[in-house]
């Protein structure tokens, strides 16, 4: 089985990628990204397949390494020495992909080699913006399993606003677009909740309720029975659980929220607060956000091939 966790960032998705992980047999991928890479590498190395296949494995081998070889237990949540490592890598490199596959057949290609260079029963990718290539996914086999995340949207929000943490820049914050991604993520799961391989989980129930996640598990297939999940407060230095009574958005950015979303939060059990008044200030750090999320985009947009895919991926979502 291949399980793909996919929702909102901040909502949960490496806490559950670290409690796949305690499970036997289940190889969890957190933050893989490699559909991603493969999207923005496949016409780029078109006429020469064989040079395709040794920079995915360049990838494959610096994921591994980061997500095996360090100490730290949301970071490092792969069970892999070096040995392990270059023996995965030794299967892969053999596993060389027929230069007349399409990509939907090279991304099959990739996912059941890497599912058995692991040694996996099941394989879980972690990367919460596949929803958007649920189609394509969908093709590796029948197996193929979703499993969304959503959190409470003014809480979801918050956590990109404040995030700190290494690869996270905050001027990549804008409280519109994450509305937006929130909006975008929501309607991907209405659209495609009662087919028989797709799964909600709320942050909520993640977070304070191991009965909850039991739950899902069992409807994914995946025996948890014997597995205690830890507090998680104790599995590493993660933010998104993190909270603090100074972390809040203005006024004039929960009425975004509002404008944006409407009542759809309210399916969910989520609301929003009763409006308030909005200051002169809240205008003012709206555009000095605005400003800033705008100059920095754009300084990406012409920086490399990586971050331009990165902001179509926001224009996708956006629309």
């Amino acid at each position: 089985m291949i399980i793909f966790v996919v929702g909102m960032p901040r909502s949960g998705s490496t806490l559950l990628s670290r409690y796949l992980n305690l499970m036997d047999g289940v190889a969890s991928l957190n933050d893989f990204y490699f559909y991603q890479w493969l999207a923005v590498n496949f016409n780029l190395y078109r006429k020469d397949r064989e040079l395709f296949h040794k920079a995915a494995l360049e990838y494959l081998s610096w994921f591994f390494q980061e997500r095996a070889l360090v100490n730290d237990p949301f970071e490092g949540q792969l069970d892999l020495d070096e040995c392990d490592i270059a023996r995965v890598m030794s299967q892969l490199t053999a596993d060389v992909p027929s230069s007349l596959m399409r990509f939907d057949q090279i991304v099959s290609h990739y996912y059941l080699c890497i599912k058995a260079a692991l040694n996996a029963e099941v394989l879980v990718d972690k990367t919460p913006q596949n929803f958007m290539h649920a189609d394509t996914l969908l093709k590796i086999d029948d197996t193929v399993k979703f499993l969304y995340l959503l959190r409470e949207p003014i809480s979801t929000v918050c956590s990109f606003k404040y995030a700190n943490f290494k690869g996270h820049d905050k001027r990549r914050y804008h409280p519109y677009i994450y509305a937006k991604y929130w909006l975008k993520t929501y309607k991907s799961y209405l659209t495609r909740k009662h087919e028989d391989n797709f799964y909600l989980l709320r942050y909520e129930d993640l977070a304070e309720s191991p009965c909850a996640v039991k739950s899902v598990f069992y409807e994914l297939g995946l025996d948890s029975g014997a597995v205690v999940f830890p507090d998680a407060g104790r599995l590493g230095n993660n933010s998104s659980n993190k909270s603090s009574s100074s972390r809040s958005l203005t006024e004039l950015e929960i009425r975004i929220l509002q404008h944006v979303l409407e009542k759809v939060p309210n399916e969910l059990g989520y609301y929003f607060p009763q409006c308030r008044k909005v200051n002169f200030e809240d205008f003012l750090y709206l555009l000095k956000t605005t400003v800033t999320f705008m100059f920095f985009n754009l300084k990406r947009l012409l920086s490399d091939a990586d971050s331009r895919n990165r902001i179509l991926t926001f224009i996708k979502i956006k629309g």
